[in-house]
């Protein structure tokens, strides 16, 4: 993946990412396919997003957002959930 992509992406999810008041970071690494798919369509359901990212990516996100790193929790196969009515949801 070329380094102008990996920058479009992570602007456009850091752009998402700016509307919502909370997400959640998840591990899907044991999740088969069909465990995703199920996964993601009930989240759509409850309008929350379900974006699966590169690591590399979401650490652009969250330095550019936050200023922060995260290394400790992007580690394997990672998921971003955000949207919905609460952080609950």
């Amino acid at each position: 993946m070329s380094k102008l992509l990996k920058k479009r992406m992570a602007d456009e999810l850091t752009k998402e990412l700016q509307k919502v008041d909370s997400f959640v970071i998840f591990n899907y690494s044991k999740m088969t396919s069909h465990q995703a798919y199920g996964f993601r369509k009930e989240m759509a359901g409850k309008n929350v997003r379900v974006k699966m990212v590169k690591n590399t990516i979401a650490r652009l996100v969250f330095s550019k957002l936050y200023n922060h790193k995260m290394e400790e929790l992007l580690t394997g196969s990672v998921g971003i959930a955000y949207g919905g009515g609460s952080a609950a949801e």
